[in-house]
């Protein structure tokens, strides 16, 4: 169920499902006053946030407007760090999701900075596949914050959907912050098994004092290091003998095992 909630201060409207906060935009500035500029950015989607570089990274690379999808619409506070000139597909498989994001009511996101994003609405990977004629320089899976992820987005058989999708030299960003799991030995084996190379930044510090501004742990997976362009300096992580996961395998205790282990 989805719950879209005034912070009882009145600065935020904030969208959650279950426990997990999957956006927020600020009403009114610290002073009381309401914001009517275009939205600012917060949760995991600040300027200074790994996505955020990621989406610089990509555009610096190309020589004019890049294509990218996103699979998870959330609020839709993606489409603020794309360009006027990129083209923005969404792939999302909630229906009520997509009416709450494009009613600039509730969230202004989408209305005030990419009214021209695509929403195709249905399962990720079945759509994404569908869409043959779709070519991305950067796909970003944004569905695995919410409380029962998506195993099938994860998977050796998806990495090779996003593979098919992706062009040359285009990046495969992966936000994978979950309270229950940590799922980065999975997304590491499963690239790997893949041919793909990776990066990882775990974010540990959170500029400003916005109290929306939210931690992120964000992969990176690409086909060569020089792909990466200046993400290349991102942390790697030791090698583990976790096992990819594929359509025929996947064990959710050894990333909950992982996650219970780092409040030790």
């Amino acid at each position: 169920e989805h719950k879209i909630e005034v912070t009882p201060d009145g600065r935020f409207r904030t969208l959650r499902h279950g426990m997990e906060l999957h956006g927020a935009q600020r009403l009114t500035t610290d002073d009381g006053k309401p914001v009517t500029d275009r939205p600012e950015l917060s949760t995991y989607y600040h300027q200074q946030s790994p996505i955020a570089e990621v989406i610089r990274a990509v555009q610096a690379k190309k020589d004019g407007p890049i294509d990218m999808a996103v699979i998870g619409l959330g609020a839709g506070l993606m489409a603020c760090l794309a360009r006027p000139e990129d083209r923005l597909d969404y792939y999302e498989i909630d229906a009520d999701i997509v009416a709450i994001a494009k009613d600039p009511k509730r969230f202004r996101f989408l209305h005030d900075c990419k009214p021209d994003a695509k929403i195709i609405l249905g399962d990720a990977r079945l759509t994404l596949t569908a869409n043959t004629g779709a070519r991305y320089d950067l796909i970003h899976m944004d569905a695995f914050s919410s409380d029962s992820i998506p195993v099938h987005l994860l998977t050796r058989e998806a990495l090779r959907v996003y593979l098919a999708r992706l062009n040359p030299g285009g990046i495969i960003l992966t936000h994978i912050s979950n309270n229950h799991l940590d799922l980065t030995d999975v997304v590491a084996a499963t690239a790997a098994s893949e041919g793909l190379i990776w990066r990882i930044w775990d974010e540990d510090e959170v500029p400003g004092r916005d109290p929306m501004i939210k931690f992120s742990t964000v992969m990176i997976l690409a086909r060569s290091e020089a792909d990466l362009g200046t993400l290349n300096d991102w942390d790697t992580l030791a090698p583990t003998r976790q096992t990819p996961w594929s359509d025929d395998y996947s064990n959710l205790l050894g990333p909950l095992i992982k996650k219970l282990g780092e409040g030790d």
